[in-house]
């Protein structure tokens, strides 16, 4: 095997940060913006989610896309050079056992 194949991969870097939109929590409990104006409180943290996920969506696909199509490569690469092993072992075996049924004709006819 090629020492190459053999090293870990390392994790790609996050191609931009995950960010946000701001929001203040007030002294009385009531969120605000910088612009000071009051906010449905659930209706701004799903939003903020939403957001959110869309970003972690777009920087998995941005990341981990190419880094699973490789392994994706190298696993389908090493299934074919693993078939052919197993075909290669294969037609040995049955050399093998030509080999052994001839040695055994021989030794029975009374070849030493």
């Amino acid at each position: 095997m090629d020492q190459k194949k053999l090293r870990p991969q390392s994790w790609p870097e996050c191609p931009a940060p995950l960010t946000l939109p701001i929001s203040y929590i007030t002294v009385n409990g009531t969120q605000t913006d910088n612009t000071a104006l009051n906010y449905d409180h659930k209706a701004e943290i799903n939003s903020q989610v939403i957001v959110l996920q869309k970003q972690m969506l777009k920087y998995n696909k941005e990341t981990f896309g190419c880094f699973m199509q490789n392994l994706s490569r190298e696993h389908e690469e090493r299934i074919k050079e693993n078939n052919q092993l197993c075909y290669e072992i294969n037609k040995i075996k049955a050399q093998v056992q030509g080999i052994e049924k001839a040695f055994a004709i021989m030794k029975s006819s009374g070849f030493n």
